[in-house]
């Protein structure tokens, strides 16, 4: 179970460090990271506690359910890099001309 949440919140950190290298983003792209942080700062501490405790049926589930759900979210920042990348080298209107 600890090595899950070790897993899965270094899979969230690079989300992390993915989103906040993005310049002049709107708000609610911003959020994400912020939302990112602080569910690598759960897993972090489940991690941690998980080493000092028996294996638990349903925090098990729950982090696999996160697993599908984080690899879901690179597969749309894969997607999406694309345009990140055009936008950051027409950096004059930026995200506000661009339709997701």
């Amino acid at each position: 179970m600890a090595s899950l949440a070790v897993q899965l919140a270094d899979s969230v950190k690079k989300l992390c460090e993915f989103w906040n290298s993005v310049r002049d983003a709107p708000e609610d792209v911003r959020a994400i990271s912020t939302e990112l942080e602080l569910l690598m700062s759960v897993l972090t501490e489940i991690a941690a506690g998980a080493q000092h405790v028996e294996p638990d049926v349903a925090l098990i589930a729950v982090l696999k359910h996160c697993t599908l759900k984080v690899k879901t979210l690179g597969r749309l920042f894969a997607r999406l890099m694309p345009t990140l990348f055009r936008l950051a080298l027409a950096c004059t209107d930026g995200w506000a001309s661009e339709r997701f």
